[in-house]
Order: C-alpha cells, then sequence, then structure tokens
C-alpha cells in the first residue's frame, strides 16, 4: 500500500490579525431548538399546545442564562481580556403560520462561544436542562448544527518562536472568534493566526484591508517558509 506521508508539525491560519501572532480563539457552536405543539383552531385554543409561546419562554431563561454566562470565568478566561467569558447569542427565531391557527411548529438558532478546554456535552446539556424547564411539557430537540472547537497553541510552540523571531515580536495574543486551526489542532498540529487585516471590519459591506499590510504579510510569510525549511520543522 502506499505510504501516508506524515502530517505537518505546524500551521499558520492566514487570519485579520493586523500581523499580531495569535495563539488560541475560542471555539464557535451551532445549536437548533425545535419545538413541537398541537395545532388547532385560534378559536379553540384549548385543543392546542402553542410551540412559539413554548419557544418564547425557552429565549427569556436562555437570555437569563446568557447573563449567567457572562459572570462566570472559566479557564483560559485570562487570556480573553476584552471578553473573558462564554457568549450565548440568540440568532434566528422561525414558526407559526396563519393568525387564526395555534402554531405546531418553532424553531431557535443560537449560537454559543467556547473557551479552550471547555467541554461541548457538558455545555449542551446546561443548555438542554434550562430549555426544559422553561418549557415544561412541550417537548422539543437539542441538535448540533455544527463546531468549531477552540484553539490553543502551547506557548512554547517551535512555530511561535519562530514566527515571533523573524517578526520582531514578543508574546501572543487571542481571537475571539473561531478558525480552522481549532480543527487542525486536534490533529496535533501547533497552530497559530495570524495575517493581514482587523477582524473589527470583516463581515460588513466593504471589508478592507491595508495594502502595506498585505504586501508585507506576503513578505514575512515567504521568510517564514524558507526559515521553517531550513530548520526542518
Amino acid at each position: 500500500p502506499k505510504a501516508i506521508p506524515p502530517l505537518p508539525r505546524a500551521c499558520i491560519t492566514g487570519e485579520p490579525t493586523s500581523l499580531r501572532i495569535l495563539r488560541m480563539h475560542k471555539g464557535h457552536l451551532r445549536l437548533r431548538l425545535s419545538f413541537t405543539g398541537v395545532p388547532a383552531h385560534s378559536g379553540l385554543p384549548h385543543l392546542g399546545v402553542n410551540a412559539v409561546e413554548a419557544a418564547g419562554r425557552a429565549i427569556t431563561a436562555l437570555a437569563d442564562l446568557r447573563q449567567a454566562l457572562e459572570r462566570e470565568r472559566p479557564p483560559n478566561a485570562e487570556h480573553f481580556p476584552e471578553v473573558p467569558y462564554v457568549t450565548l447569542n440568540l440568532a434566528r427565531v422561525s414558526g407559526g403560520g396563519p393568525t387564526n391557527v395555534v402554531p405546531a411548529d418553532c424553531v431557535l438558532d443560537l449560537g454559543v462561544r467556547l473557551l479552550p478546554g471547555m467541554s461541548v456535552d457538558q455545555m449542551t446539556g446546561r443548555i438542554q436542562a434550562v430549555v426544559q424547564d422553561a418549557v415544561s411539557r412541550v417537548p422539543f430537540d437539542l441538535v448540533v448544527l455544527n463546531e468549531t472547537p477552540p484553539m490553543l497553541a502551547p506557548e512554547d510552540a517551535p512555530i511561535i518562536s519562530l514566527v515571533n523571531r523573524e517578526l520582531g515580536q514578543t508574546g501572543t495574543g487571542s481571537a475571539p472568534f473561531g478558525t480552522d486551526g481549532g480543527w487542525l489542532s486536534r490533529l496535533g498540529l501547533d497552530c497559530v493566526l495570524w495575517g493581514p487585516g482587523d477582524i473589527a471590519v470583516a463581515h460588513k459591506p466593504n471589508e478592507w484591508l491595508p495594502v502595506a499590510e498585505f504586501v508585507r504579510a506576503g513578505e514575512l510569510l515567504t521568510l517564514v517558509v524558507h526559515r521553517a525549511c531550513e530548520a526542518g520543522a
């Protein structure tokens, strides 16, 4: 059989960091709550179960959970000084139909940003319990739509020393967003984030990056690749 080539030891994930080296980021967990009611004519509401009302109670409970999470300081919180806690974002609600029908379905999508070292299962279990308490006997499902794992590279990772040395920097930082580096780090790679531009202008109309940073990034990346190859990294 054909031999499988070895994986790289390290990876630079191109992200808008204003050419700063970042060795960690939060993850992003996308969840969907689906509530199942019983349809009925709105003139006979006692024959139905309103899924939208159940979702409304869940939204209130999840807003309370969001505030509770903001008061907590999980492991590695000190590395995220701007937002040192788990964020929970209630992003989308969809359900119901004609105004003369008790709605039998409602869907709520939310995003949760976990810090490195946190458990997905524990957080989803916590959300499940909070919603269950809020909606009482209305059935619902909680599913994970997508997971971007958090990333945390060791401080003494060779790729960090190399990039710091070539860029004339010291130390590292963190990012409040998620990247593919989270998955690559699970494969055993030491990953860092680095690149031109600023995340503050991303995902907006007319997002942009400074031309000088773009040019400088190309020069520095070429230099780092050559240094890594010379060192056998």
